[in-house]
């Protein structure tokens, strides 16, 4: 089944049925725009590097952040920051901000849209972004993984209760 939203609205079709659907859907946000704010890319030594059997260690840091444009309209920030090693040598490194302006509508969720919802939305761009510009760089897609954000803040808020070391970047979402 294949869906997508159109305004306020639910539209669902079935393939094998070939039948249209509609359902209203109360929504508490809508997307305004989705654009990529920030770029970098950094390869490591080339053309030497490229000699080298490709196995990296690849680290991701995220990072969710928001601000209050007007009344009920918001932007949305998400930081992906990849870092791929082989060995000891720095590969390369790929940092990328993919935001969108959103309105929420006074919501007891308000907080939970911005913080999770939206960047759930924003996170597959972000990801796209890291893989198109290690394959224009010549490198091998990295292929990040899905990230389940609800339940890194929900870890993060815990190490928080607890005492632990601040997480830098999902507790960011939390201040």
């Amino acid at each position: 089944m294949a869906a997508f939203w159109n305004g306020a609205t639910r539209t669902c079709r079935s393939k094998r049925a070939n039948n249209l659907a509609t359902t209203n859907i109360k929504s508490d946000f809508t997307v305004e725009r989705i654009y990529l704010r920030k770029l970098n890319f950094e390869p490591g030594d080339v053309p030497e590097l490229f000699e080298l059997k490709w196995k990296p260690q690849v680290k991701l840091e995220i990072e969710v952040s928001h601000r209050k444009l007007e009344e009920h309209r918001f932007e949305v920030v998400i930081k992906l920051h990849l870092r791929a090693e082989l060995g000891s040598r720095p590969a390369c490194k790929i940092s990328v901000e993919q935001a969108g302006i959103f309105a929420i509508s006074e919501s007891s969720d308000r907080n939970r849209i911005l913080t999770v919802e939206c960047p759930n939305l924003l996170f597959p761009y972000a990801r796209e972004a890291i893989d198109s510009v290690a394959v224009k760089g010549t490198f091998p897609a990295f292929a990040v993984a899905p990230v389940n954000l609800e339940n890194l803040i929900r870890q993060a808020m815990q190490e928080r209760q607890l005492g632990m070391p601040k997480t830098p970047p999902i507790d960011e979402v939390l201040n």
